[in-house]
């Protein structure tokens, strides 16, 4: 089974342009359209903020990188 959520998102008349667009050149409805694009979004953010829900206690906690870890950090990058 599969639940349905109804919303109405307010959007740029560029973005409603462009999925139209992914619409007409897909031949995705615009359902299946946004439950892809949401799709990615909640596989990218649940992470993301999990994440950083861990930094936080981390550092409330009072565990931070030691100098010798950013410096490495810091030349690993190039910065």
């Amino acid at each position: 089974m599969t639940d349905r959520l109804n919303i109405e998102v307010a959007m740029s008349s560029e973005m409603k342009s462009a999925i139209d667009q992914i619409e007409a050149l897909s031949g995705q409805p615009v359902e299946s359209i946004a439950a892809d694009a949401l799709a990615h979004y909640v596989a990218w953010r649940v992470p993301q903020l999990l994440d950083l829900q861990q930094a936080i206690v981390e550092a409330d906690n009072g565990e931070f990188a030691s100098t010798d870890e950013v410096d490495e950090w810091f030349s690993r990058y190039g910065a």
